[in-house]
């Protein structure tokens, strides 16, 4: 196994996620809008380091809505979770990568599963059901 595998995977088995929370929301729907819609999402994923044992990540997700065929956005849900995670190891830029590819959509997805049905309910649309997280080998 190479090094920078077994540090990897060292740092996973000594990782554990202290909390989880909504850092911010924001979301806004057309007057004129129903659906059906086209759905993109975006993500970004940022390492806050910190002192001590453990490090911080922003990620942010975008939820953009349209009419099929239609170039105009007509419901948009933002939001972006802070995860504190305690480690004795720090995590690199490189393991960061590695982390944010594998293992933080696991630790996030759920929630923005359940945060976008609720919220698109309550924008006064069907609920969003977004499909669950598959990890493809």
């Amino acid at each position: 196994m190479e090094k920078k595998e077994s540090d990897y995977l060292e740092l996973i088995k000594n990782l554990k996620i202290k909390n989880l929370r909504i850092t911010s929301l924001n979301a806004w729907i057309a007057e004129d809008f129903s659906p059906p819609a086209e759905i993109r999402t975006k993500d970004k994923a940022e390492l806050i380091t910190g002192e001590g044992n453990g490090f911080k990540v922003l990620h942010l997700y975008q939820i953009r809505g349209k009419k099929e065929g239609e170039k105009e956005v007509k419901f948009k849900i933002d939001v972006t979770f802070e995860i504190t995670y305690e480690s004795n190891l720090q995590i690199t830029p490189e393991e960061f990568e590695i982390f944010r590819k594998a293992n933080l959509y696991l630790h996030t997805w759920p929630y923005l599963r359940e945060l976008v049905q609720e919220v698109t309910l309550k924008m006064g649309l069907p609920p969003l059901i977004l499909s669950p997280y598959l990890i493809k080998p």
